[in-house]
């Protein structure tokens, strides 16, 4: 008696899709066109359910864009500083450094807020799986105060300008005056928090890249490599 194969028991419809998909595998014969399509749906149908669906593993290229171009502009921002303080006070070139510096200032103010709500709209990658909950909150806890300080600088900024008693312009394109009288005071103790802000982002920044290349070169994982532009995480 030649031996047979029993493909299901009791109520199992043998000549189901998948049944007759699975028995075409036992058999050895590639299953029909409509079967195999029956099981791609039902592959890929099981892949867009909650838990399975696969996130994406990078920024997506506008945020990668305002992320490098706020951090070229902070450095620039840093630079004009110490290029305004090496000429004396009245001259014209101190003069329209500052003007740089404000303009290029209010441009920050514009892509932090601009990033921030890309980030809440669009979010951004998980962490990789590897790293402890107390690296993963460090990390979260890091980005917060970058936020901070990129809103607070430009803030104070743009108080300090005011309180001086000076218009805040924007590339000669639009200027404002100040709503209020100047107070030298209040410029003074604004000025040392901007400088302060300033120096704190220095840092936080710096720990920040360093932290980018540790997991760059040491962890060898996707952090650095999703925020860099045209890179694709794998």
């Amino acid at each position: 008696m030649k031996a047979g194969i029993i493909i299901g028991t009791g109520s199992a419809d043998i000549s189901s899709p998948s049944a007759g998909y699975a028995r075409g595998v036992i058999e050895g014969r590639k299953p029909p066109l409509q079967e195999q399509s029956l099981t791609k749906i039902t592959t890929e149908s099981e892949m867009l359910k909650p838990g399975k669906l696969k996130m994406n593993s990078t920024y997506a290229s506008s945020q990668k864009a305002i992320h490098w171009a706020v951090f070229l502009l902070v450095v620039s921002l840093y630079g004009l500083t110490y290029v305004a303080d090496l000429l004396p006070r009245g001259d014209a070139g101190r003069n329209l450094v500052w003007w740089f510096h404000i303009s290029f200032g209010l441009l920050l103010f514009v892509l932090v807020v601009t990033r921030i709500g890309l980030r809440l709209v669009r979010g951004a990658p998980d962490l990789p799986a590897q790293m402890t909950r107390l690296e993963k909150w460090m990390a979260k806890v890091a980005h917060l105060l970058l936020y901070a300080l990129l809103v607070a600088i430009p803030v104070l900024g743009i108080l300090l300008t005011w309180y001086r008693g000076e218009p805040l312009s924007f590339f000669g394109l639009i200027t404002i005056s100040a709503p209020f009288a100047p107070d030298r005071a209040s410029a003074g103790t604004i000025k040392e928090l901007h400088s302060l802000c300033a120096n704190l982002i220095l840092v936080l920044a710096g720990l920040h890249a360093a932290a980018a290349l540790w997991h760059h070169f040491v962890r060898r994982d996707d952090v650095l490599k999703r925020m860099l532009l045209g890179a694709r995480a794998s």
